[in-house]
C-alpha cells in the first residue's frame, strides 16, 4: 500500500521553551504566542514543569462577561 497524502509542515504546531525567571520578566509576549497557536513549555532547571498554549477547541473563549484577572 502506497501513501499519497503526507501532512504538511503546518500541520505540526510551534514548541517554544521558557525558564520561569524568563517567563516572569516576559509573560505577555509567551501569552501572544501561545493565543496565536504556539505551545510553551516552562522549564525550571531544564526540566518541563508546565505548558502554556491555545485553548482547546471545545473551550468558549468568552467567561461569560467575568473577568476572572
Amino acid at each position: 500500500m502506497a501513501v499519497d497524502e503526507v501532512a504538511t509542515s503546518s500541520y505540526y504546531q510551534c514548541v517554544r521553551a521558557i525558564g520561569i525567571k524568563a517567563l516572569n520578566s516576559r509573560l505577555s509576549e509567551y501569552v501572544r504566542l501561545a493565543a496565536s497557536g504556539d505551545t510553551v513549555l516552562i522549564t525550571d532547571r531544564t526540566r518541563v514543569v508546565a505548558e502554556i498554549g491555545p485553548p482547546r477547541a471545545s473551550r468558549s473563549r468568552a467567561l461569560g462577561g467575568r473577568d476572572a484577572g
